[in-house]
């Protein structure tokens, strides 16, 4: 590898679906300022919003947008759970519930951004398969 006097970053097509997912994520690490560096997230945020702006997509997807920002909080809440009982081995039926619950939210996840890609007849849609 050569010596870059730049920090790299990679241009490439995504889903409407997948800019407005990253959104709410890092609006939501924006929220956790202590575990997170504001300024970078507030700079890759601007990115994101941006993008979505020039491609005039905000108004035909805000309602979509706002039920997938809270999906994703609730599933940062469970996910923070899961991994409270994963460090005290805790692996009982609270575990298995939240478990559930995390997956259940997860498909719902899918059809939203499934939908948000339709609605906003995006080129790239997300694929998910389940076992």
């Amino acid at each position: 590898m050569g010596v870059h006097n730049s920090p790299r970053t990679a241009l490439i097509s995504v889903s409407i679906a997948e800019i407005i997912d990253r959104i709410t994520i890092l609006r939501i690490k924006l929220s956790r300022p202590d575990q997170f560096d504001p300024v970078q997230i507030e700079t890759q945020l601007r990115t994101y919003v941006d993008e979505l702006s020039r491609l005039g997509l905000e108004a035909c997807t805000s309602d979509l947008a706002y039920f997938l920002e809270r999906v994703n909080r609730i599933l940062w809440r469970l996910e923070d759970e899961i991994r409270r009982c994963e460090a005290k081995r805790q692996f009982g039926a609270h575990f298995t519930c939240v478990a559930r619950m995390i997956i259940r939210l997860n498909d719902r996840r899918a059809r939203i951004r499934s939908e948000i890609d339709k609605l906003s007849d995006s080129g790239l849609r997300d694929t998910k398969s389940y076992a």
